[in-house]
């Protein structure tokens, strides 16, 4: 039963944390900390933060893949064509990002 009590702080801290993280803006965050136990607010705001962070890292390792696809290709190519181009000549991001790209078209 312990572990329970131990985890549902645990469980309560990444759920708010990832409502902030997809709050619009301030306003939303801060009606999302209004309801939220004085106890736990600091524990919210601190993986806030590293999911934040995590996020950041994540778009920049991607956005630095993405780059890559304009490698070898004519100035003025679009992201569009890049992908496309890529794919057929078989880059494993581009294949991924074609696949993703029909997947929601669906």
């Amino acid at each position: 039963m312990r572990n329970n009590k131990q985890r549902a702080p645990d469980h309560a801290v990444e759920n708010l944390a990832k409502k902030l993280l997809e709050a619009k803006d301030e306003t939303e965050m801060e009606s999302i900390l209004a309801g939220t136990p004085s106890a736990l607010v600091s524990a919210v705001l601190e993986r806030y933060e590293e999911m934040r962070r995590d996020r950041h890292v994540t778009f920049v390792r991607q956005h630095a893949q993405r780059l890559k696809l304009f490698e070898g290709l004519p100035k003025g190519t679009t992201y569009a064509e890049a992908v496309r181009i890529k794919a057929e000549r078989g880059d494993p991001l581009a294949r991924k990002i074609v696949e993703d790209q029909n997947r929601a078209q669906r």
